[in-house]
């Protein structure tokens, strides 16, 4: 999801997000680093979805770093 545009993740991923939460009972999304960030609220949209994996990838602060803590609570 790190090349795609929001636009291109909203017309051609965001479908398929949809319909793989609707399907199965429980649902996790994967994020690794701040280049997914972008598609965020759009899957902090999906009201099926129950949890949002977080890494902050290769070259980020360590996930337990205080300027993480305002994503944490926004997820």
């Amino acid at each position: 999801m790190v090349y795609l545009s929001p636009r291109m993740f909203r017309e051609f991923i965001f479908p398929l997000i949809l319909e793989e939460c609707e399907y199965f009972n429980r649902t996790i999304r994967h994020l690794d680093g701040p280049l997914e960030l972008p598609h965020l609220d759009s899957l902090l949209s999906i009201e099926d979805l129950d949890c949002i994996r977080w890494i902050p990838g290769a070259g980020s602060p360590d996930s337990g770093e205080e300027c993480w803590v305002p994503l944490y609570r926004k997820i």
